[in-house]
């Protein structure tokens, strides 16, 4: 099997290999997935990724495994519901749940995205694919939608027989769907919501939308189990529930790993395992619990031992996410000295505030979502962040401004004079593409990212350095 070593590497045992080696053959030929494009993809996962952590190398596998997965389902006969990314009202998950390894509901451009992307290095042909078919580059258009009409433009992924869209949050992927659905003929069905708010409302939820956006969850969850021949049935969605429940509490575990000096592990790699809950199936997710659940032990034996990709004291930022693809960054940023131990997505304080008086699936989910604040406002983003620096004694904020992101394209200004007005500390604001690398590079951020790593190392030397003369 050409493919052995890399699949070992990403954390596949031998009989998993032999017991899928028809579905490997046959995914990694639609792929164009050769001897040469495993020898790279090796290289770039010793590279990129943290290898001497096994969960690490587990996570890596679950992606490749959900890549096999996307790509075989109508072969395989499985009906094929697709969601965006970020996912909304936890949908994707009981529709997965509802299906039991009938349905595969998945975020199909998330898991090309680092599995095609991040591991294999070859998402640009399926990009400029789309960009041809509807979304031209130049334009500001998100690299997440070029990748899911590439790709089924492409024949790489099926056209799914149901998309789960919304616009509220981002109007792109509303409008990629219905590019979708009136090009493929995919039906659809549509979770409105409102994002409007006071300044000041959050944390506090207004009752009124929170039953609103509950009662869009409900008749989505209703309207697709129709759509795909099934019945919502509240035992399924316990099922899943509980291995999501088993990963937030791992999520949990991690995070407070990473309060540690030094963060045991760099977050590019931490953002690998957190984003499984983001776009796996219900097939995969009991492995993703595993992933999460291996590294843990993995994490805490570090701390104990004061042991990470930086040396302690260095100073410590958060960022709303690090581009995932381009390896480089990440590795600019702790070459630079400077440590994230936590990004606004993977900071899930919100569990602290959830009110037990919601009962109902859809009315927990509704507060999830709200609490956790992307879909809440911006003021709810900058409300996370400031605990963030709190929690975890940030030194500064990188926050990673993405070019081709509208919900997100203007945010990490209003954070950068919030945050440097009511906090004191500095904020360093990088344009990137989350998923994209075509139009930057790690590399031509050297510059900027060391500088700022000087003036946080210059100011927590010098703040040290007060205490011990008081």
């Amino acid at each position: 099997m050409y493919y052995a070593d890399i699949l070992k590497l990403c954390g596949w045992e031998e009989d998993q290999m032999v017991r899928e080696k028809p579905r490997l053959d046959e995914a990694f030929r639609i792929l164009g997935l050769g001897p040469d494009e495993m020898k790279i993809a090796e290289g770039r996962v010793r590279e990129g990724y943290d290898i001497d952590l096994m969960g690490v190398r587990k996570a890596l596998g679950v992606w490749i495994g959900g890549l096999i997965d996307v790509v075989l389902s109508k072969t395989e006969g499985k009906k094929t519901v697709y969601y965006s990314f970020p996912p909304l009202g936890g949908l994707g998950g009981r529709i997965s749940a509802m299906g039991k390894g009938e349905i595969l509901c998945v975020c199909p451009e998330f898991i090309l995205d680092i599995a095609l992307g991040a591991i294999f290095d070859r998402i640009d042909p399926i990009m400029e694919t789309g960009e041809e078919k509807a979304l031209p580059p130049g334009r500001a258009l998100c690299a997440l939608n070029k990748i899911r009409i590439g790709a089924i433009a492409k024949g790489i992924i099926p056209a799914p027989d149901l998309l789960l869209a919304s616009s509220y949050y981002c109007d792109q992927g509303g409008q990629t769907d219905e590019w979708l659905h009136e090009v493929y003929g995919v039906p659809w069905v549509v979770l409105d919501n409102v994002m409007d708010s006071a300044w000041d409302e959050f944390p506090t939820l207004n009752p009124e939308r929170l039953s609103y956006m509950a009662a869009e969850i409900e008749n989505a969850w209703t309207e697709a189990a129709g759509i795909l021949g099934q019945k919502p049935d509240e035992k399924d969605w316990g099922e899943y529930a509980e291995l999501y429940s088993r990963f937030v509490a791992g999520i949990a575990k991690t995070n407070s790993a990473m309060k540690a000096d030094p963060p045991p592990i760099s977050q590019s790699n931490l953002q690998l395992v957190r984003f499984l809950r983001n776009a796996t199936s219900y097939d995969r997710f009991a492995d993703a619990v595993e992933a999460i659940d291996t590294l843990i032990p993995e994490l805490a034996q570090r701390v104990k031992k004061g042991t990470g990709p930086l040396p302690k004291g260095s100073p410590r930022v958060t960022s709303f996410l690090i581009p995932q693809r381009d390896h480089e960054v990440a590795h600019l940023i702790e070459k630079a000295g400077i440590a994230i131990p936590v990004t606004f997505l993977s900071y899930d304080a919100y569990t602290g505030m959830l009110d037990p008086t919601y009962t109902t699936i859809a009315e927990k989910s509704a507060q999830t979502e709200l609490s956790r604040g992307l879909y809440h406002s911006t003021s709810a983003i900058l409300y996370w962040t400031k605990k963030a620096v709190e929690d975890f004694d940030l030194d500064g904020v990188l926050w990673s401004q993405p070019i081709h992101c509208r919900p997100m394209a203007s945010s990490g200004f209003v954070l950068k004079k919030a945050i440097e007005e009511e906090l004191g500390i500095p904020v360093l604001i990088l344009e990137v593409d989350w998923y994209d690398n075509r139009i930057f590079s790690g590399e031509s951020m050297r510059t900027k990212i060391e500088t700022f790593g000087h003036l946080l190392a210059a100011r927590k030397s010098k703040g040290k350095t007060n205490k011990e003369g008081n």
